[in-house]
C-alpha cells in the first residue's frame, strides 16, 4: 500500500482538533530496518493497539516527516505480536 498525504489539510485537521504534531513518539516505535524502508509499529499493547486521537496524531506527524524524506521509498505499518490494531 501506497499512502501519500498532502500537508496542509492534515496540519489544518489536526489544529482544529487540537493536537499538535509533536517528534517525540510514546505510542509508535519508528525505525528503518534496512536502507529506503521505514517501519512504524503501534506501541499500546495493553490497549491492543486500540487507535486513539493521540495515536493517531502522532502516526500522522511521523507519516508527515517519512513523507518529505526522499531517502524512504516503502512505509510499513504493524502491531504487535498478539493483534494489529483494535478500535474503541
Amino acid at each position: 500500500m501506497f499512502l501519500r498525504l498532502s500537508r496542509q489539510p492534515l496540519h489544518h485537521l489536526l489544529s482544529l482538533r487540537g493536537l499538535r504534531l509533536s517528534s517525540t513518539y510514546t505510542l509508535i516505535t519508528p525505525s528503518t530496518p534496512r536502507p529506503r524502508v521505514a517501519l512504524i509499529q503501534l506501541n499500546r499493547p495493553k490497549a491492543l493497539n486500540a487507535l486513539s486521537s493521540p495515536l493517531i496524531a502522532e502516526l500522522n506527524s511521523h507519516l508527515l516527516s517519512l513523507d518529505k524524506d526522499t531517502e524512504i521509498g516503502a512505509i510499513v505499518l504493524t502491531g504487535g505480536e498478539k493483534v494489529f490494531a483494535g478500535t474503541h
